[in-house]
């Protein structure tokens, strides 16, 4: 119920935003997610300190879900 769009635990999270000025994010998701759904909502807003990155823009033929992400030699990459 936590992770859920508009939780009030997210809510309180985000208070002050998403990202810190001071700090640089990486996020690899990938289509074939089956826990973050859909899977573009694991992107953090746009910004000059975030780099979202879509695993199959790299190599369509990655069939990597959620967990299999920390193991995809495209994702490591």
């Amino acid at each position: 119920v936590q992770q859920l769009r508009d939780s009030a635990f997210l809510t309180r999270l985000h208070q002050g935003g998403v990202v810190q000025p001071n700090i640089r994010y990486t996020v690899i998701s990938t289509q074939y997610d089956e826990l973050v759904v859909p899977w573009r909502s694991a992107f953090l807003p746009s910004g000059p300190n975030v780099t979202n990155i879509h695993l199959q823009d790299g190599c369509w033929s990655d069939f990597s879900a959620h967990i299999g992400i920390a193991f995809s030699p495209n994702a490591l990459q």
